[in-house]
């Protein structure tokens, strides 16, 4: 029967692999870990797939209905059983600045099976070295972990044969792997064995003697012609997965022949992980042996194949692209000189476009230009040669773009794309052209990009026309605007006049705008702002833990009258999609500028409510927000979604991804501040607070949303 308590797989920590032996047999080989925010220890199924493995859900190995478990490490003990670490919290983060939680409460369980037997005392030290071996056989791997430990420790040449012995006799492939090991920290291991075991019966036994040689970073010649062979022949993923790491740590003379063979191996194009480990190493090598990888690339036989082609190729063009040099770019001629088709052609023209990305050129670089004037000559143009050609600044391809977005029957996807590049190569002489589009239609999917386009020029025109089409635009665009504009100083100055004489509603504006206006540090247009909408300052502490008090009534209130008072999960929702929805996701609904909301600690109102006011107090690592400023006077906060040589991509708390050039920049920083404004509840009223929280606290979709039932 299914188990429907499960509340998903976020922040699954501890996890074990089960191997203790003492559990019905089902359960080895499955994965347990606990479930920190759900407060319970899952089991899950694991099931190979190619060089990796995937997993399916089990079932509850331990659902204590206890909100002040949480269970943080799994152990397997000599008995088998598994023994589980519990924070003991109410609490899984600890956001509040006032060190007020409980340290001395932390618990320990263990789960054994029933009828499980106590295990007899025993002292593994006083065991003589040939007993030890005799525990890497032992069903619970927890003695043959330690049996290692303690031979490693003692380093007896004289057990060593009998391990030679096991690790190429023995049919039992645990047995095997477990004396490879034992055999390697006694000091046993060697080339002359190695050889011998890369023709083992057992494709673990032949990975991990790879990941053994590969471990001093360097191999003689003839292990490394071994290599080659195995690249070549091998028919286990998991043995082609762990050459592709040890190929990445050799040198380069001896890793790119290895190399050459793991690209031919197109049963591995669809591989979870192989893939990505040979552009690992190739990346390693790209640079420093830039002409060794030039010809591998180029050589005939290398450029059809499918994994080449899928997950190679692209990345390639891309690195010596962002390298930028022009020897780079010579790789980028030879490359698209030598592709064999028009497919192929066209995955180095993406991959070269996403190198350049915020880099302006005054040109097409010089190793570029033969081939780029040759192609573009011809009749049949693809999109792909236009965009680059526009991010190189060709002059033809600058003259097609602006033909094609002014062209209403070109597709609208085709000319969103060219806007946003115009945007982002800021060439002035756009500007009436995206201008026109953005009040041609506003409202469509070509309004909105034209006007994020338009916040990369710092033409004065351009807040003027926004300004003068605000009132007839919607809500969303006119919030778009307000941010916009108050993300330049002598914007913001045309933005408050708007607001002191009526052109645009002061009470339209959010705290954080007016914040973003005050952040400028201009002291003039600070009068103007406090004069409109009074000091602007941040909640104390004192204020914020008020707030979530008085918010903790309205959400348990108390006596007959608190019964009676229940949030409505479906107007909930929309409370959600106005107020959070920009930024979080729940149930497959909004956006993901900040976490995922589904499987957050939504039970816990005390956290929510922290969470929620006080954003700042804790950030995690990936949403940590970074302030931009570039030296025309423009300052954007965002995530920093995207960095590389020549650009970073930050995505904006409207949930727009504003791309800067590097040479742009006058400054990138990390915030102290959450990306995510404060006030969002108190803006809303007491039964909106209830709705909302309802629909957080929920189990699933309610009416309205994409996945309801």
């Amino acid at each position: 029967v299914p188990y429907t308590g499960y509340r998903g797989a976020h922040l699954s920590v501890g996890g074990i692999v089960y191997q203790g032996g003492a559990f019905p047999e089902s359960f080895r080989g499955t994965y347990i870990s606990g479930n920190t925010l759900d407060g319970a220890v899952y089991w899950h199924r694991l099931a190979r797939q190619g060089s990796s493995f995937t997993a399916s859900f089990g079932g509850p190995l331990l659902k204590a209905g206890d909100e002040l478990f949480r269970p943080v490490d799994c152990q397997t003990g000599p008995d088998g059983a598994v023994y589980i670490a519990d924070w003991c919290d109410k609490r899984v983060t600890h956001v509040d600045p006032l060190d007020t939680w409980d340290r001395s409460n932390g618990r320990i369980y263990r789960i054994q099976s029933q009828g499980a037997k106590a295990i007899p005392h025993f002292d593994l030290a006083k065991l003589s070295s040939d007993q030890l071996v005799d525990l890497l056989a032992n069903q619970n791997d927890w003695f043959a972990r330690e049996a290692r430990r303690i031979l490693a420790e003692r380093r007896e040449g004289k057990t060593l044969p009998r391990l030679r012995k096991q690790i190429l006799e023995s049919r039992d492939p645990h047995l095997a792997l477990q004396s490879l090991w034992a055999l390697y920290v006694c000091g046993g291991f060697s080339e002359a064995l190695a050889s011998q075991l890369l023709r083992h019966h057992d494709e673990s036994v032949r990975a991990w003697t790879i990941r053994l040689l590969g471990d001093e970073r360097k191999v003689s010649p003839a292990i490394q012609q071994r290599f080659v062979a195995v690249a070549k022949s091998d028919a286990s993923p998991i043995v082609r997965r762990q050459l592709a790491c040890t190929v990445k740590r050799l040198a380069g003379k001896d890793a790119l022949p290895i190399l050459a063979e793991l690209l031919r191996r197109d049963e591995d194009a669809n591989d979870p992980q192989i893939p990505l480990l040979l552009w690992w190493a190739i990346e390693d090598k790209a640079i420093s042996h830039r002409d060794e990888i030039t010809k591998l690339f180029t050589a005939p036989q290398q450029q059809p194949r499918a994994l080449v082609r899928k997950h190679i190729l692209e990345r390639l063009a891309r690195r010596f692209a962002a390298e930028g040099t022009e020897r780079d770019f010579a790789v980028c001629a030879q490359l698209l000189k030598a592709s064999p088709d028009a497919a192929a052609t066209e995955i180095l023209l993406t991959g070269m476009e996403l190198g350049v990305v915020g880099r302006r050129f005054d040109k097409v670089p010089e190793p570029l230009a033969g081939w780029f004037a040759e192609t573009w000559s011809q009749k049949e143009r693809s999109p792909k040669l236009l965009r680059l050609g526009l991010r190189l600044s060709d002059a033809g391809a600058r003259k097609a773009a602006l033909e094609i977005i002014e062209d209403a029957k070109s597709p609208e996807a085709s000319r969103a794309e060219l806007i946003a590049i115009l945007g982002q190569t800021a060439d002035d002489e756009c500007v009436p052209k995206l201008l026109a589009l953005f009040q041609a239609s506003p409202s469509s999917k070509l309004g909105g990009t034209a006007l994020s386009a338009l916040q990369n020029f710092s033409d004065p025109s351009v807040a003027a026309t926004l300004i003068e089409s605000y009132a007839s635009l919607g809500n969303d665009l006119r919030s778009r605007i307000r941010s916009a504009l108050g993300s330049r100083l002598a914007w913001s100055r045309l933005l408050v006049e708007a607001a002191e004489h009526g052109r645009i509603a002061a009470k339209d504006f959010s705290v954080d705008q007016i914040r973003q206006l005050a952040s400028l540090k201009d002291a003039e247009l600070s009068q103007r702002v406090e004069k409109l909408w009074g000091k602007i300052k941040a909640d104390s502490p004192e204020e914020k833990r008020s707030f979530i008090n008085q918010a903790k009534l309205v959400l348990k209130p108390s006596g007959a009258a608190g019964r009676d008072a229940k949030g409505n999960p479906v107007e909930g929702r929309k409370v959600f999609l106005q107020a959070c929805g920009v930024c979080h996701k729940i149930f497959g609904e909004g956006n993901m500028v900040g976490p995922d909301l589904t499987t957050a600690d939504r039970r816990n109102i005390d956290v929510l409510l922290q969470n929620i006011v006080n954003p700042s107090a804790y950030i995690r690592p990936e949403f940590v927000a970074y302030d931009a400023e570039t030296k025309d006077g423009q300052s954007i906060s965002g995530l920093l979604i995207e960095s590389t040589p020549t650009a970073a991509t930050l995505l904006d708390r409207n949930n727009q991804r504003q791309v800067l050039a590097r040479d742009r920049l006058a400054s990138l920083r990390e915030s102290q501040v959450s990306l995510m404004p404060e006030g969002l509840l108190e803006a809303l009223q007491p039964q909106q607070l209830m709705d909302l929280f309802s629909y957080l606290q929920g189990d699933g979709p309610v009416a309205g949303n994409p996945g309801a039932k």
